[in-house]
């Protein structure tokens, strides 16, 4: 649905004005009550052991009051196992009325057991993938009234908030008391906990996206949450899913135009993060194709921080600096693109000022630090002997 308001608004701009407030409204609404959207997304129930019949094979037990449970809902079965379809308006009614309706899964106690029960579907302002949507919709809502930027300083505020928010640990998911529920559950519970992770992070990086496209013109009620946007960048990369190639292509792509701003300042102060290429890229095979799509895009990223703040490197940090940009200039793999290898020279270059002036006691340090530099570019002119 909000991918049809968007094509809607995109073919034709000449619509009545009146449908764009509510719809910002209910941005702001599915944003401001993300907190306790991820709580329902998130809360899985375990069926207890005890309600399993011990007659039947493990994994095929229905639960005892399975049948009471769903006479409660549905209104079916009578005494005589005659099954009974009740009026169509009762029955919506009955689903209405329910406690479970549009919220996440509980339990009903008959006697003395509990039992799931269905989970009926969440909200569209519940939904990650509908969130994920919101930012395109609203940044293109924008463009076409600008008499509406007054929501700017709100979405502002609701969207750093959420980019805050991470998804519960998957230990903390299982009904506490219920003895090895966790290894019987364990397949179902981390495929739906995953999928919901993934569509958390992507909207989450959808949000940043939109942030990044008002950091120019919006920069003085951007600039309290400077470090806040630096902190919460290094936490999706951190949480991003090896998987999640586009989310994470996506992140590095917004933190390079972060980085072309003055907001980089924010990031200093976590080099020692991005430097871990497993956060900066991904734990990946070092021969997958993902690997190959966000190399490039990652080390540029990285060079473009390091530039900035190279002055403030210490000398552990600029032999981190050298040895990851050594490698990408003696690719082995041969998979970097050449702008990428001339860009780590330039930036091997650049750090020699910077060494030789630095003021650790110990300057056999430095000296090298140095060597590692001439030996690097030295033994890559010996590599393209036969070409030049």
């Amino acid at each position: 649905a909000s991918k049809i308001i968007f094509d809607m608004h995109k073919k034709f701009r000449l619509m009545p004005q009146g449908q764009v407030q509510p719809y910002l409204d209910f941005v702001q609404t599915a944003y401001r009550s993300l907190p306790a959207s991820v709580q329902q997304n998130f809360r899985f129930e375990v069926q207890k052991q005890s309600q399993l019949d011990p007659a039947l094979p493990e994994g095929k037990r229905p639960s005892k009051d399975s049948s009471a449970n769903l006479s409660t809902i549905c209104d079916i079965g009578t005494p005589d196992n005659t099954i009974t379809s009740p009026p169509r308006d009762d029955f919506l009614k009955s689903i209405a009325e329910s406690p479970g309706f549009g919220a996440s899964p509980s339990t009903v106690s008959t006697g003395s057991s509990s039992t799931p029960k269905p989970r009926l579907a969440l909200k569209s302002t519940s939904s990650f993938r509908v969130l994920t949507e919101f930012p395109l919709t609203v940044m293109l809502l924008f463009q076409l009234y600008p008499k509406f930027k007054t929501n700017i300083p709100t979405l502002i505020q609701l969207m750093i908030e959420a980019l805050a928010i991470r998804a519960p640990p998957i230990q903390s998911l299982v009904t506490p008391g219920v003895k090895s529920s966790f290894g019987k559950i364990e397949s179902s519970l981390k495929r739906s906990y995953y999928t919901r992770s993934r569509e958390l992070v992507a909207a989450q990086v959808k949000t940043l996206s939109f942030l990044t496209y008002l950091l120019r013109g919006f920069s003085d009620q951007m600039k309290p949450y400077e470090d806040r946007i630096a902190s919460n960048v290094v936490s999706l990369m951190k949480d991003c899913p090896r998987e999640s190639i586009g989310t994470r292509k996506e992140l590095l792509v917004a933190t390079r135009h972060i980085l072309a701003t003055d907001f980089r300042k924010g990031f200093f102060r976590y080099i020692d993060s991005l430097l871990d290429e497993r956060i900066l890229i991904g734990c990946h095979n070092h021969h997958s194709d993902q690997l190959t799509t966000l190399q490039p895009l990652g080390y540029s990223t990285l060079a473009d921080l390091v530039q900035h703040v190279r002055s403030m490197l210490s000398l552990k940090q600029l032999s981190r600096v050298i040895y990851i940009f050594s490698r990408v200039i003696h690719d082995s793999s041969m998979t970097l693109p050449l702008a990428i290898q001339l860009t780590g020279v330039r930036l091997l270059l650049n750090l020699v000022d910077t060494i030789f002036h630095n003021k650790d006691p110990n300057p056999q340090v430095g000296r090298d630090l140095l060597d590692r530099i001439f030996d690097t570019l030295v033994d890559k002119l010996g590599t393209l002997r036969d070409k030049i």
